[in-house]
């Protein structure tokens, strides 16, 4: 709407009154995310963001603290001690709807958290690698990869395994963007 936030959030609540399916609601309150992210209302978009999660059935607690970081983290490397990094790129695609609006939801929220709610950031990435797990590789995918190798290298100090979630996320990238090997040549 070129910048007229009134008139989106007049618009959006029409929308969200006659939207018959969660996926008609998440399309609004992407829009919604954006226009806060566009008026520096970094927590507002977070907490939209927050709110249509739970929509899908994702929450987070309320009162963070570093023990709900570290399990959730412990639970995805416990994840790829049974699989290597590198086999995660083989995943299927993701093909559930709720699934992939879900990614896209937490990619945004995800960028934001970086700035303005730093503590936040670990757990909205390593969601997004629990999904990517459970139910196939996303377009979001590589972005989260290259976040949770931060994580890695960064909180836990696992340098080997930051590395390789970072490899992972250019190998997955790659093959987003290069629709075919004559691309290459």
């Amino acid at each position: 709407m070129c910048g007229d936030f009134e008139q989106v959030e007049s618009w959006a609540a029409i929308v969200l009154q006659e939207a018959k399916t969660i996926f008609d609601i998440v399309k609004v309150y992407e829009v919604k995310i954006q226009t806060d992210i566009a008026q520096n209302q970094l927590l507002k978009a977070i907490n939209t963001g927050l709110l249509v999660l739970q929509k899908f059935g994702i929450s987070f607690p309320e009162k963070l603290s570093e023990l709900d970081i570290q399990l959730e983290i412990d639970a995805i490397t416990s994840l790829f001690s049974e699989m290597p990094i590198e086999e995660l790129s083989y995943l299927p695609q993701m093909v559930e709807q709720d699934k992939l609006e879900a990614m896209r939801i937490l990619s945004r929220i995800t960028t934001v958290a970086q700035i303005a709610a730093p503590n936040l950031m670990p757990l909205f990435a390593s969601k997004q690698v629990s999904l990517s797990i459970q139910n196939g590789n996303a377009s979001t995918s590589p972005v989260a990869y290259a976040n949770f190798g931060l994580i890695l290298c960064g909180l836990v100090g696992n340098i080997e395994s930051g590395y390789e979630f970072g490899q992972l996320a250019l190998r997955h990238s790659t093959k987003l963007f290069a629709p075919d090997d004559s691309y290459l040549c």
